[in-house]
């Protein structure tokens, strides 16, 4: 599915350990689940742009597939959905408010505005996002971007980042850095 739908097959592993500092103390089962979810992040770019959070979301809800329980599917949905900036009270989203306990929900919305955050950091390319960092600093998040990589931190990056701090109770610190300084 990721393939069908995704545009460059080298992104999901890079986002999968960008967004590692987010969940410090994730088991096995939800590691699996956030690669998942980072491999069919890019599933709703070929959708019109004011139907892309409900497109994804119920492509993901609804296609056929093997090794995925109520739960986990609810949970990439709505990563997906959230991903592409879904209000979190949309009425297509009610199904996962029935499959997802508290804690999932909010891992959920925390992952959908990583990978938020990832694509408008790097537009879908893997170089870019190698020019960034996330890291949790006591009750910070930092997102540190790397001089001269083209990346850089404007008011939707800002926004974006704040977001994710705000989901994980951090405060958002952005820094620039030398690129040395952002390690690979």
């Amino acid at each position: 599915m990721a393939v069908e739908w995704g545009r460059d097959p080298e992104l999901p592993p890079a986002l999968l350990a960008w967004t590692d500092p987010l969940f410090p103390e994730e088991g096995a089962a939800d590691r699996t689940l956030r690669e998942a979810a980072c491999w069919i992040s890019d599933i709703g770019s070929h959708d019109h742009p004011e139907y892309r959070a409900e497109q994804a979301f119920l492509r993901v809800l609804r296609r056929n597939g093997i090794g995925l329980d109520h739960h986990g599917r609810a949970f990439l949905a709505l990563s997906a959905a959230l991903r592409y900036e879904a209000e979190p009270g949309a009425a297509f989203l009610a199904p996962t408010r029935v499959l997802l306990d508290a804690a999932a929900l909010r891992q959920a919305e925390t992952l959908g505005a990583a990978l938020r955050l990832a694509y408008t950091l790097c537009g879908g390319t893997p170089g870019l996002l190698a020019g960034t960092r996330l890291a949790r600093h006591g009750d910070r998040l930092v997102l540190r971007l790397a001089e001269g990589t083209g990346v850089f931190a404007g008011e939707s990056v800002l926004r974006r980042v704040e977001a994710l701090a705000a989901s994980l109770g951090l405060e958002a610190v952005v820094e620039v850095a030398d690129r040395e300084a952002v390690p690979e």
